[in-house]
């Protein structure tokens, strides 16, 4: 609900994308300057890492919000999740399995984190555009290495952001068929991709992109 209704209808919209609101960092210039944002190319990263952590309680937070038979469901998923993945468990190996628990998910969050923003949050790419809707997504997302299987495979096609964004519905294994062609049809209204040769080169965006916003 909050990918499709928030971040896909009002992508890089402050107050209206609930993926641009990652407080206590700050990542466009609408959103208040506060202190602490100087040392965020500091603290951005091991904030990253607790992504799964932090979703898992925003569900619960949510619960109040929605039917009971909605909030009922969300409480059974996480007391089995709960079950699944960490009592039974720790009655077969102990302590440590508190330990990798919380490792795999640290590692985990940091690289779907940052495989989301460095699609998004970008010094090249535009925030709260009041374009159509077509225009905004592309305006504001980016791609890379959209001809390398192996980068498709382990973002599970992310790296062709765009393409995720105008055909949600698709399939990411269509998602090289149509790219030439879909960027062929935007050029043709004078609409360009932001596209870059490799992932680092689009991650630096992303660097230069936190590195503004901790500043005034």
């Amino acid at each position: 609900r909050q990918h499709v209704y928030g971040h896909h209808a009002e992508c890089n919209k402050d107050g209206l994308d609930p993926d641009i609101n990652a407080y206590p960092i700050r990542l466009c210039n609408t959103q208040k300057y506060e202190w602490f944002h100087k040392y965020q190319l500091i603290y951005t990263f091991p904030l990253y890492s607790l992504t799964s952590f932090s979703m898992f309680i925003n569900d619960l937070f949510s619960v109040h919000s929605r039917n009971w038979k909605e909030s009922l469901l969300i409480i059974l998923g996480k007391l089995i999740h709960l079950e699944l993945f960490i009592i039974i468990p720790y009655n077969i190996y102990g302590n440590r399995i508190i330990y990798s628990y919380v490792v795999s998910h640290m590692i985990g969050s940091l690289i779907i984190a940052i495989i989301f923003q460095v699609s998004h949050i970008s010094s090249k790419l535009q925030f709260n555009n009041n374009n159509n809707w077509i225009e905004n997504e592309i305006k504001s997302t980016q791609d890379y290495r959209v001809n390398c299987k192996i980068t498709s495979m382990v973002t599970g096609g992310l790296n062709m952001q765009v393409l995720h964004h105008l055909f949600p519905k698709v399939s990411q294994i269509y998602y090289p068929l149509i790219y030439e062609h879909v960027e062929h049809k935007l050029k043709k209204e004078e609409i360009c991709i932001t596209k870059y040769q490799t992932f680092f080169e689009a991650f630096s965006t992303h660097i230069k992109q936190l590195s503004r916003m901790s500043h005034i």
